[in-house]
């Protein structure tokens, strides 16, 4: 699918929120990258079975959010996105919040075909 057919409708974006990443406070050390891993799992599948015309990958529970996060970060988002992307069968998109710079280099980094994020004074 080209981009410009994409947009030329209204395409339903389904947000595959993932859960809190290493770095952040609400993190779980026990359930680990694994229970991050296998919940973006079970989101991603329900959401391409769903019917979506894409995904969003999100640090949704990253919170609180910041303007600047940190490469552990960055890394963890492009290793999931990476890991989920060969499987997908719809276009898919990162948002990293709040940082957009993290979400053009994740999504530069996995191929995505769109970011989500504020930016300003560009």
């Amino acid at each position: 699918m080209l981009v410009s057919d994409f947009f030329a409708r209204k395409p339903i974006i389904g947000m595959a929120h993932v859960l809190a990443l290493p770095g952040s406070p609400l993190y779980d050390a026990t359930g680990g990258l694994s229970a991050v891993r296998e919940a973006l799992r079970r989101d991603v599948v329900a959401l391409q079975e769903g019917g979506v015309d894409a995904i969003l990958f999100c640090n949704e529970n990253d919170r609180p959010y910041q303007l600047k996060v940190g490469p552990e970060t960055v890394a963890v988002m492009a290793a999931l996105v990476g890991e989920f992307a060969p499987g997908l069968a719809i276009p898919y998109g990162v948002d990293v919040l709040w940082d957009p710079v993290a979400a053009l280099a994740v999504a530069k980094a996995t191929g995505a075909s769109f970011v989500r994020e504020i930016f300003t004074g560009v």
